[in-house]
């Protein structure tokens, strides 16, 4: 059999890691952190990593920030983050209980469209185990949106 999926979700859930989101979005407004792809260059061979530019929304609530997205809604590729524990305990969710037990719960969540979807499922046959998942979402997420500061040079 052949498998080729259109559309894969890929999630990454911080608990009590102290995350802002409403931080990261100001962060972003400010232009204190970017977002950075790894490239190769042509000339030297060199790795190296280049600031992309990339659209972000993020959804004012009371005085918070509970959500941003990043990327345009027609890419290949989308970035969420979310309020996960706001979200259960405002939707009364099946992950409740919890929601209610931690301090934060942020949801990373990337949306992989058309080819790069593609190429996702070759890579998610490949998985043999629940540490090699947890792995592919981790590079995957972290290639396509690699947070990092912005360092000013002042002269």
């Amino acid at each position: 059999y052949t498998a080729r999926l259109s559309r894969i979700d890929l999630t990454a859930d911080y608990i009590d890691e102290g995350i802002n989101i409403t931080e990261i979005y100001q962060n972003l407004m400010d232009k204190k952190i970017g977002i950075f792809r790894e490239y190769v260059s042509k000339k030297t061979g060199e790795t190296a990593y280049r600031k992309c530019v990339m659209q972000f929304q993020g959804y004012i609530k009371e005085c918070d920030v509970p959500t941003i997205y990043i990327g345009s809604v027609q890419s290949n590729s989308r970035l969420r983050i979310y309020d996960k524990k706001r979200e259960q305990i405002e939707q009364k969710g099946t992950k409740l209980d919890k929601a209610v037990q931690c301090h934060d719960w942020v949801r990373f969540e990337g949306v992989f469209r058309h080819e790069f979807a593609h190429q996702l499922t070759s890579e998610l046959l490949k998985v043999q185990s629940d540490n090699e998942f947890e792995n592919l979402i981790a590079c995957t997420l972290v290639q396509k949106y690699r947070f990092m500061y912005m360092v000013m040079c002042v002269m």
